[in-house]
């Protein structure tokens, strides 16, 4: 604290950068991107009580390119971290689970290569509790044609 204000530091560690970097990276390279934006945790998202800011947004492209935040998206990422992990795996799955468009939101260990994985079903439905997928499997969302490796 510097004269009487406080300064908030927004990052992570190495492996979190990393894991951020490569999903967005996975992600342009199987998405076109004339369709779909890939942006980082500078974007906003606006869920049903408030705006969060994850690790990963994927979202259709649009000409709103002035738009500070989105409530049309498709996939959301958390790379969980110490400090963050109860919020990520708890309050923030009911407000991501409340975005009508998110086909996915991924929940990512920083520790091992294990993701937890709420994925849009058919039907529309979003299950309460994810799926674990851990080593050399494939995270596959159907509704984007999309399958990224975990190794």
């Amino acid at each position: 604290m510097t004269g009487g204000v406080s300064y908030s530091v927004t990052g992570g560690t190495l492996a979190h950068s990393l894991i951020s970097q490569r999903f967005i990276s996975a992600f342009e390279r199987r998405l076109d991107g004339g369709l779909w934006a890939v942006t980082g945790h500078s974007r906003g998202v606006e869920t049903p009580l408030t705006v969060r800011y994850p690790d990963v947004v994927v979202e259709p492209m649009s000409d709103a390119l002035q738009q500070l935040s989105t409530e049309i998206l498709a996939i959301i990422v958390e790379v969980l971290s110490p400090t963050t992990e109860q919020l990520d795996l708890g309050p923030k799955v009911s407000e991501y689970r409340g975005i009508a468009s998110l086909q996915a939101y991924i929940a990512a260990s920083q520790h091992q290569a294990k993701c937890h994985v709420w994925l849009r079903d058919a039907a529309g439905g979003m299950p309460e509790a994810p799926s674990g997928i851990a080593g050399g499997n494939s995270i596959t969302i159907r509704a984007l044609g999309l399958s990224i490796s975990l190794a």
